[in-house]
């Protein structure tokens, strides 16, 4: 799961540089809630956040209320796969991945604090840009944003009744339908899954019956006879207390 050590100052007077994608957001915004509610002067921060598009893009009302709160925050918006009705300028202000290219050679000169959050990958290419760019690695720090998947053999062919005992609904799950909820949101099926804007194991449900395989190994702390429906596929007929 998420995995680092962020404490970013509130009173520093040199410019701090966010860069996250999708849910590893979520640390940063701990971090502008806090200084809004500080108030007074506050350091100057960019934040550069990237998204698939608009569909996807999490807290983005919350972020653009913390901008207009906080003169010293310059929000940019990258989008690598914008849809048909999002807007360059408005919706998002950079097409493409995000990368170390992106930050200003201000920035730089200033001695900018860098904050990364994200999967390895992306941590892995913007420190080496950044490092390439003259930024001290002293200077950037990183949470990782990603648990490792694991591969779980599933038959195309494959097929499990699954019941959601709650919403009174029988389903047919395939092989080739993907997780849990996936499937529940396909068949039009209200499940939570506030995991998808950063509430990790928040689609959390009771097994009622039945056994269930997850992608990615859960925490410790998830009690028996739970599943993440996010990660969770059936390896037998279900019943779901959902």
């Amino acid at each position: 799961g998420p995995d680092g050590n962020f404490a970013i100052p509130t009173d520093l007077e040199l410019p701090v540089v966010l860069m996250a994608t999708g849910v590893g957001i979520t640390p940063f915004l701990g971090y502008l809630e806090t200084l809004a509610a500080v108030g007074g002067t506050v350091p100057e921060v960019v934040l550069h956040y990237g998204n698939r598009n608009s569909e996807g893009h999490a807290f983005a009302g919350r972020i653009a209320e913390l901008a207009a709160r906080l003169p010293a925050l310059r929000v940019v918006n990258h989008y690598s796969r914008p849809l048909s009705g999002d807007r360059h300028g408005r919706t998002y202000d950079r097409p493409g991945r995000m990368s170390a290219e992106d930050v200003s050679a201000d920035l730089i000169e200033r001695r900018a604090r860098f904050y990364l959050c994200g999967t390895e990958e992306m941590l892995a290419d913007l420190t080496d840009g950044l490092l390439a760019r003259g930024v001290p690695r002293f200077e950037i720090f990183s949470e990782k944003f990603h648990a490792a998947a694991r591969e779980i053999p599933v038959a195309d062919d494959a097929r499990h009744t699954v019941r959601f005992a709650r919403s009174d609904r029988e389903i047919v799950w395939r092989g080739t339908d993907g997780t849990l909820l996936d499937v529940a949101e396909r068949e039009g099926l209200a499940l939570p899954s506030g995991c998808r804007v950063g509430q990790c194991e928040s689609c959390a449900v009771t097994v009622l019956s039945g056994e269930v395989a997850h992608r990615v190994e859960p925490s410790d702390g998830l009690p028996d006879r739970t599943c993440l429906t996010c990660q969770a596929i059936p390896r037998t007929d279900l019943e779901l207390d959902a």
